[in-house]
């Protein structure tokens, strides 16, 4: 099993990589793209600026790659901004292009109400809408470690792709499916054991 955890300079790839080495993988963290391409399953993190993870992918030529991985009906999750990239854009910065992979734009959380605390940060639950196999044996409800300030918002013709919500001041989306690339807004490897068994599920069921 070939495992590559996407390092373009804008993921907590060491956290990724122990998480899944303690399940009994040996991923690599890599930028070569050919390694990438030819992996089975494809794990790609994002922190930081919307606009920021956007620009790392141009500046390193990983359009492609991320093009090649959608066409491929390649195997990939990815998470937190690597997740809200997925989207057609983000406020944040004015950000006005995503990799376009989902119909929706990403949001500052200040929209739902004035009185949240912003970041959104520690554990949350995960409201199941869609069964899907990256939530196998993962009970309804059960708690995700999320630290962000935006959220992706779905457009309504795509409103299927989600599979699970979050509740903090509103519903939103915390987890998608677009064919086989999967999106969390939460950190699987900050998850304890919700989180192992969510990228176990990811590794050998997705």
């Amino acid at each position: 099993m070939k495992i590559a955890i996407i390092d373009i300079d804008v993921g907590n790839t060491e956290s990724l990589y122990y998480c899944i080495k303690k399940i009994g993988y040996f991923p690599e963290v890599t930028s070569n793209k050919e390694k990438i391409i030819n992996s089975d399953k494809i794990i790609f993190p994002g922190v930081g600026a919307f606009n920021k993870v956007y620009e790392n992918i141009k500046q390193k030529n990983f359009l492609e790659v991320f093009d090649k991985i959608n066409k491929m009906n390649k195997s990939m999750l990815s998470i937190c901004v690597g997740y809200q990239v997925l989207s057609m854009s983000s406020e944040e910065n004015n950000s006005r292009n995503g990799l376009g992979f989902v119909n929706g734009k990403v949001y500052s959380l200040k929209n739902i109400s004035d009185n949240l605390s912003i970041p959104h940060v520690g554990w949350n639950s995960c409201k199941i809408d869609k069964k899907s196999a990256l939530f196998d044996e993962i009970k309804d409800n059960s708690d995700f470690y999320f630290t962000h300030s935006f959220y992706l918002d779905l457009n309504k013709r795509d409103q299927s792709l989600q599979l699970t919500k979050t509740n903090y001041g509103k519903d939103f989306t915390s987890s998608i499916k677009i064919g086989n690339i999967y999106g969390v807004q939460f950190h699987p490897e900050k998850s304890q054991s919700n989180g192992i068994k969510l990228i176990k599920n990811f590794i050998e069921k997705c």
